[in-house]
């Protein structure tokens, strides 16, 4: 498969336009509506849609790399490392008893490899089976050749789009629906007759017209006519009704590109902790990625964009933004569209927006005794970035020669025994910070200079743990009596030994200031501030009202 970022090669104008939901968020909403009892997949390597099935499954890759949680709630997970051919000759889904529901296909880039595929998954289907292949809408000329240049591009669908015009000549029987899901498409396949011989019986003459067939300008017309490339969004509500999730008061936008990888963005479990804040204020309250801001739309809903570097376009619903990097970025319109505009920092808020500060959630950061195997001496949680390297928390404290532990992604220049863990549970950051001795912070350049003071100072200080960060202004009144500042290795080194050595008086008002942080600052209190700035209250109906001062 390829990634949406590696289509480089893409001639304007041509090739059609792929501007859907992601595929895996589409094959996701499938799996959701159909309600498959057994699932078939050709061709896992991540894992990154055999993760998506929580029904009885067969995977057959001859080269597994997987890097999910595939096993997630399935009832039964067969993993099979061989190649299709075998695995369709070796009577395994007859000795199981399975007919499949739902079928993936997205193995070998070749059309005949997939032609077989396509024929074998057929005679298994259940009566209602569907089947979905992936990259069968090209990307480019050189990307659609039956051999890989990799030198030349790292878009490869390689020929499998004359599976589209094989299947509509010699199986018109069949209900063919291709959707815009970037990278490269998917093929809905239904109507299947496990029953059907046409396309065994013409294997070889088909093999013999196609073969050789090259994707040319008018080659590319005639498929797009025959792809007949529709709306992704618009197949699923043909399929399951409504596939949007359900209104809501308050629809948080967030800039994570999509639901699938949304974890790994701090955006998401910011949000997360905000709708949760938002139901118990007695809204009802949903957090949208960036591919559903317009999707998931429902009329009357209060719009809540969490803004970094994407903006919300004005539409029919009010909205609102809550600046949490890069102000520089806001367009002077946006100040008049939104009903009110928020800013992270007291400096950068000006006179058009409202200061509203990072905050934490009390149910995850709080003080409590130490868990044993999260108990380190000096800690650091965050990702490395290229500046990290050289200055910052980390690269200070390996300066002084100080024993710190790091968790977090691209770390793989510290020493094994520093860098401790790549990834943390969300769930499980506030055990660290609690039972860690210090715990290290710093900012991003930009956001010190502009006054964001990020989310960690707040959940470190809402643990009761001794804190150790760069100075950056606008910190809330009373922050600075508990933080202890460091601008390089010496200062690092001096302010670490101040904070181990914190008597029990320091350490008694240390907590008592642990509850002044999670009662003012938590997302309760900010989504309070949020809605009465806003003006809104729970509609009975689910949909956010203004209220008119008339």
């Amino acid at each position: 498969m390829i990634e949406e970022a590696q289509i480089t090669d893409e001639p304007a104008g041509e090739f059609p336009a792929l501007s859907g939901m992601r595929y895996l968020r589409f094959l996701k909403r499938l799996h959701g509506i159909l309600k498959p009892e057994w699932y078939l997949e050709i061709g896992t390597h991540a894992g990154a849609s055999l993760e998506l099935a929580t029904c009885n499954s067969i995977a057959v890759d001859p080269d597994f790399k997987v890097r999910k949680e595939i096993v997630g709630t399935k009832p039964a997970l067969h993993c099979l490392a061989m190649t299709s051919d075998d695995f369709f000759a070796s009577g395994i889904t007859e000795a199981l008893g399975a007919r499949f529901d739902l079928t993936f296909l997205d193995g070998m880039h070749r059309f005949e490899y997939l032609l077989r595929d396509f024929m074998g998954a057929e005679r298994r289907a259940s009566d209602d089976g569907s089947i979905v292949i992936h990259d069968c809408v090209p990307v480019s000329y050189i990307g659609a050749e039956r051999d890989w240049d990799k030198d030349a591009t790292r878009a490869w669908t390689g020929d499998v789009w004359k599976i589209v015009p094989i299947l509509r000549r010699y199986r018109p029987d069949l209900d063919i629906r291709t959707v815009d899901c970037p990278p490269s498409g998917l093929m809905i396949v239904t109507a299947l007759d496990p029953d059907n011989t046409v396309l065994a019986d013409a294997y070889d003459e088909i093999l013999d017209e196609f073969m050789d067939l090259e994707l040319t300008p008018a080659m590319l017309t005639a498929l797009k006519a025959d792809m007949a490339l529709g709306p992704a969004q618009a197949f699923l509500d043909t399929r399951g009704g409504d596939a949007k999730p359900a209104a809501c008061d308050i629809a948080i936008k967030i800039p994570a590109p999509r639901e699938e990888t949304a974890r790994r963005w701090g955006e998401f479990y910011f949000a997360q902790s905000l709708s949760e804040a938002f139901a118990r204020a007695g809204f009802s309250a949903r957090v949208d990625c960036l591919e559903a801001w317009d999707t998931s739309r429902h009329e009357g809903e209060f719009e809540l964009v969490l803004r970094g570097r994407h903006r919300l376009e004005k539409g029919a619903n009010a909205h609102a933004a809550w600046v949490l990097s890069h102000a520089e970025s806001l367009a002077a319109e946006e100040y008049t569209e939104a009903a009110k505009v928020f800013v992270a920092s007291e400096l950068e808020a000006g006179t058009l927006a409202t200061p509203l500060l990072h905050c934490t959630d009390p149910e995850r950061f709080y003080p409590r005794d130490p868990v044993a195997n999260c108990a380190e001496e000096l800690l650091f949680v965050g990702a490395c970035y290229p500046q990290r390297r050289d200055s910052g928390a980390v690269a200070w404290a390996m300066q002084a020669g100080l024993p710190v532990s790091v968790i977090g992604a691209g770390w793989g220049w510290l020493p094994e025994d520093r860098w401790i863990r790549r990834h943390i549970r969300n769930s499980k950051l506030g055990d660290f910070y609690a039972s860690a001795g210090v715990v290290l912070n710093d900012h991003r350049a930009d956001m010190r200079a502009s006054g964001f003071v990020n989310n960690r100072i707040f959940d470190v200080l809402a643990c009761g743990t001794p804190l150790v960060s760069d100075r950056v202004a606008g910190l809330p009144e009373g922050f600075e009596e508990f933080i202890y500042f460091a601008d390089g290795p010496e200062t690092l080194r001096a302010a670490v030994a101040q904070a181990r050595a914190e008597d029990a008086v320091m350490a008694r008002r240390r907590k008592s200031f642990a509850e002044h942080v999670r009662r003012h600052h938590s997302f309760d209190a900010r989504a309070e501030i949020i809605t009465r700035a806003l003006e809104l209250r729970p509609n009975p109906d689910n949909v956010t009202e203004r209220i008119q001062n008339g």
